[in-house]
């Protein structure tokens, strides 16, 4: 009779090939996207730099556009680790996770900016992605749901809710700054950051709780 492997058995060989082909894809994915634009890359392209046929890379990515959900995601796992080893109150966390944001964002704002966009135009791509591995909204909503449970923001608002606004007022605040800039990143960003996080906490904090 057979001994089950147990549960805490490394990878298969099969199962680590797979995961080096899924991340050498990735990188060469990332690496056109930033030097090149989303839009101008294909996944020709993308096979050529990653050595693989076309359909080794369909077996990875449904799209194109999955590899920058997985880019999304792989940054919220980072953000969620971070903040794990913080402690402080919610208000804080919620500016430090955008000062996060706005640094990644000024940093590839390209790709940050494609990313978002190709999100909203098709939310179903990012609804098939893991559940560990979904993005800064479900990060928002636990931060959010923390503040609620601590009286520190108001309870009656759903904090999927808040998520929402703040992915898609983030686009709109975060590119139209870009803009009149002229693509330019801010000498400030700071200052972008104070703003768009008062925006958003002036309507979200709870009558009498400081900002914390």
């Amino acid at each position: 009779m057979a001994v089950p492997a147990p549960a805490t058995a490394s990878p298969s060989r099969r199962a680590r090939k797979k995961e080096r082909t899924r991340s050498q894809i990735y990188e060469a994915a990332l690496g056109l996207f930033r030097a090149e634009g989303f839009d101008a890359v294909t996944v020709e392209a993308i096979c050529e730099a990653a050595d693989v046929a076309k359909g080794t890379f369909f077996l990875h990515f449904p799209t194109k556009s999955a590899v920058l959900f997985d880019y999304w995601a792989t940054l919220s796992h980072d953000l969620a680790r971070r903040l794990d080893e913080r402690p402080p109150g919610s208000g804080e966390a919620l500016r430090w996770l955008t000062d996060q944001w706005v640094a990644h964002w000024l940093a590839e704002a390209d790709l940050h900016g494609r990313m978002l966009h190709e999100l909203m135009r098709h939310p179903e791509g990012m609804a098939r992605a893991p559940e560990d591995g979904r993005p800064l909204a479900d990060l928002l909503v636990k931060v959010v749901r923390r503040g609620q449970s601590r009286g520190e923001f108001r309870s009656d608002v759903a904090p999927e809710l808040v998520a929402t606004v703040f992915l898609a007022s983030s686009l709109s605040f975060l590119t139209g700054s870009l803009a009149a800039l002229g693509g330019e990143a801010p000498r400030e960003p700071e200052a972008i950051r104070d703003q768009f996080l008062d925006l958003l906490l002036s309507g979200l904090a709870a009558p009498g709780a400081g900002r914390r």
